[in-house]
């Protein structure tokens, strides 16, 4: 048997070399993701709706968008705009750590498709992950009063799905009793005024109580009146209702309530 020579050596090192790059890449880019992803304080991780940002959201006038890699991650290339432009991001393979950030201003009213894609140390990309910002440019209590106001036209033009749109299923245990109840009132429509009064926000954290105070007229005669009754906001990503304080605010027997808001 001839022995080979050097060169051939080199070629059959070389080519096993490139197979088993070939074979160990596919695996890498198989298990290389990003995770714990957040934006500002809020987790991005699965967001399957626009998750809208407010000024509070903002450190100064930046917002960062940051995460951490699985190993085999050397770079996190990112993108807010669908992937026309891309940026790497600081931090993953580089730093050691798996960690990584991108900090940018963002632009009132203006949406932002973000997609994060990792490479590993061959550029092997896995595919990317995808969700969508959108910058209010507002503070969360005009945020949470524009939930209310949105409460008020579903109602007024007895929109019942988009009515319990605003409500969290999960939390609400009793939303199927309410909703047959609203879809009598609405059935029953009637010269019915209801007139609200937002006397304060209060926001902590992740949860806002929006305290009002109300009048139901009834032909122009007041016939009912509360005060201090209440909606409870959670931050699910985006902020929704998981309580009412009292079901009478919206509720009558007869006739369809017409809710006209006043922000004090």
């Amino acid at each position: 048997m001839k022995a080979r020579g050097p060169a051939s050596l080199i070629f059959f090192f070389l080519t096993l070399f490139i197979c088993a790059r070939g074979v160990l890449s596919h695996a890498e880019e198989q298990a290389m993701t990003v995770f714990d992803v957040y934006v500002g304080e809020l987790k991005a991780d699965g967001l399957k709706e626009t998750l809208i940002l407010s000024t509070d959201d903002l450190k100064g006038s930046i917002i960062e968008i940051s995460g951490k890699s699985s190993s085999g991650v050397r770079r996190v290339l990112i993108s807010l705009d669908n992937g026309r432009t891309w940026v790497t991001t600081v931090g993953a393979g580089e730093l050691g750590a798996g960690y990584w950030s991108h900090k940018f201003i963002p632009s009132p009213g203006k949406e932002y498709a973000v997609l994060l894609k990792p490479y590993d140390i061959w550029g092997n990309a896995a595919p990317p992950t995808a969700f969508t910002l959108f910058y209010d440019g507002r503070p969360n209590k005009a945020i949470i009063e524009d939930r209310v106001e949105e409460l008020e036209a579903y109602y007024n033009d007895k929109n019942l799905e988009g009515f319990f749109s605003l409500f969290d299923a999960q939390s609400f245990t009793r939303l199927a009793e309410l909703r047959e109840k609203f879809s009598e009132t609405f059935t029953n429509s009637g010269n019915l005024d209801l007139s609200l009064r937002i006397r304060r926000v209060e926001i902590v954290k992740d949860t806002a109580t929006v305290t009002v105070n109300w009048t139901r007229l009834w032909e122009n005669e007041s016939s009912a009146e509360g005060w201090g009754d209440g909606l409870r906001f959670h931050r699910k990503p985006n902020w929704i209702i998981v309580n009412i304080t009292s079901e009478k605010v919206f509720i009558r027997g007869l006739g369809t309530v017409k809710v006209r808001l006043m922000v004090m």
